[in-house]
């Protein structure tokens, strides 16, 4: 019999099999893109900036150039302006240059490897032209302390606009828009609050102030506020005083004892000396001293017509037609009483209907009698303020016995126009010359 060789061609297959498996491993990975962000935009000047970014992977290729690229297009590219910051992974730092004034511009990182070049986030940033100095921010403190001859105010300085503050104060005129060429207080440099001391300012005389910031960008001024300073009599009593119209008038009821030629005014405190006394005379509601500063004085006609002069000097009694262009420039008689009077029942009764809209601020400083009856009683205190004019009623039923006077009452909204007996008590007012 004859012998046959058998060969098995298992073991060739399985090692062919294993070589060509061991082959395909050893196969390159993939490259790919890099992947990266952008880093925010700081130090914006008008014409540089600082930006970056941060490789976060390489792609599996070596990192041959990164950077940040920008444009005023909003997808800049390395075609456009961009810097090189190094090659390699990781976080990197780009100073941008060369950028112009005032532009925006659109900012994002990349890198480049063998097989592209990838890119950040985008940001937009502007080279602002707010970083120039520009005027300081201000305001103005509201007039205090006001007197014959000073006041107090000053201000803030709640930016300096981006450079030193060579000088504050503040500034005040006779016109409406107060500038640095009028009168001014120096009050420092910097920013922040300052205080500033108004002097020699002329008594009854209203004024316009505001404050005032000097930098390099120039002058800055904060709101305009307006004041006046009162006025004194002879006995140093001192008065604030109101425009109304084109008038001034006294905001409170003279208090004088003496003419304005510092004479004496006589005193008098009994029923009958008042009622049959032909000459000046005054007194305080129910011969009460405290009341004087409250209410004033209650002068008789007398007193009013005196040559020597109750108001101080620039100043007058206010004739009736004076009285009359007041009411008129507010409106009419119907509703001036409430305009004319101090608001509350402080010195008022209940109810007061008052709105003190012209800043007149009258008081029911009440009224002494001296009709033909011979009384000369006090009555009417916080019910009703009456106000002599300088204007006589000449009348043949009367003769030379009586005058005008202008009267408002707590619970009335007109103002009332009336005669009196010239040994009646009642309330002055003064009217500017």
């Amino acid at each position: 019999m004859k012998y046959t060789r058998n060969f098995s061609l298992f073991p060739f297959f399985t090692i062919l099999t294993i070589l060509i498996f061991a082959n395909s491993c050893k196969k390159e990975e993939k490259k790919q893109m890099p992947a990266l962000s952008t880093f925010g935009i700081s130090e914006i000047s008008e014409t540089a900036a600082k930006s970056g970014g941060n490789i976060i992977s390489g792609g599996g290729a070596a990192i041959t150039a990164r950077g940040v690229c920008w444009s005023i297009a909003t997808t800049p590219t390395i075609a456009d302006n961009k810097t090189f910051d190094g090659t390699g992974e990781g976080s990197f730092v780009s100073n941008l240059s060369g950028l112009s004034e005032g532009k925006t511009y659109s900012v994002r990182a990349y890198a480049t490897n063998s097989v592209g070049t990838a890119y950040g986030n985008t940001i937009s940033f502007s080279t602002s032209e707010l970083l120039k100095p520009v005027l300081p921010s201000i305001t103005t403190t509201p007039v205090t302390s006001i007197s014959l001859v000073a006041a107090k105010s000053g201000g803030n300085i709640t930016s300096d606009g981006g450079a030193t503050i060579l000088a504050r104060g503040v500034c005040w005129s006779l016109d409406t828009v107060p500038v640095i060429w009028d009168s001014r207080t120096m009050d420092g440099a910097g920013p922040g609050p300052f205080l500033s001391d108004l002097a020699g300012l002329t008594s009854g005389t209203t004024y316009y102030l505001r404050a005032y910031a000097i930098n390099s960008a120039g002058t800055s001024y904060g709101d305009v506020y307006s004041f006046t300073t009162p006025i004194a009599d002879i006995d140093g009593n001192t008065y604030n005083i109101v425009t109304i119209g084109k008038q001034v008038w006294m905001a409170e009821n003279l208090k004088t004892t003496k003419f304005n030629n510092g004479d004496d005014i006589p005193e008098i405190t009994g029923s009958e000396s008042w009622f049959i006394i032909k000459t000046s005379a005054y007194c305080t509601y129910d011969n009460i001293p405290g009341y004087k500063d409250v209410y004033g004085m209650l002068y008789n006609f007398y007193a009013v017509a005196d040559s020597k002069k109750l108001c101080p000097s620039g100043w007058h009694m206010p004739a009736d037609t004076e009285w009359t262009t007041l009411i008129e420039y507010l409106g009419g008689k119907e509703f001036v009483g409430e305009k004319l009077k101090e608001t509350g029942t402080t010195y008022w009764g209940s109810p007061n209907l008052a709105t003190n809209s012209s800043g007149f601020s009258a008081r029911g400083g009440g009224h002494r009698s001296g009709d033909n009856t011979g009384s000369g009683w006090f009555e009417g205190l916080k019910g009703y303020g009456i106000f002599w004019t300088s204007t006589v009623f000449d009348y043949q039923e009367y003769g030379s016995t009586h005058a005008f006077e202008h009267a408002v009452g707590n619970s009335i909204t007109d103002i009332g126009t009336t005669i009196d007996y010239m040994q009646c008590g009642n309330s002055v007012r003064c009217v500017k010359n």
